[in-house]
């Protein structure tokens, strides 16, 4: 038979084996991998980021479920506090920008 496991469950063992896989990783001195090549997931760095036009975009830094660190642009009136989810997608120079933001 099989138990029901809510989603609250579900999300927490799931992240908790990710970053176990990480730490795993680290541990092993594997080095990092390159960077993804499509849209991830991540949080607004420390210091958030800034709103920004489409002539003058404001950066900021997004960390990974992994721990790395993407250097990312915004373009919109709002800015995004620290802490918050964002969806990223890269840009064809190899940089990153901002597809959907928390509120």
């Amino acid at each position: 038979m099989i138990d029901p496991l809510s989603r609250r469950a579900f999300l927490a063992k799931s992240s908790g084996a990710i970053a176990a896989l990480a730490v795993g990783r680290r541990a092993l001195g594997a080095s990092p991998r390159a960077e993804p090549p499509g849209p991830v997931y991540g949080r607004v760095g420390p210091r958030g980021l800034a709103g920004g036009s489409s002539v003058a975009p404001s950066s900021g830094e997004v960390i990974l479920i992994d721990g790395r660190v993407l250097r990312a642009s915004h373009v919109g009136p709002r800015g995004i506090g620290a802490g918050k989810s964002v969806l990223l997608a890269p840009e064809g120079d190899r940089g990153w920008s901002v597809l959907y933001a928390e509120v």
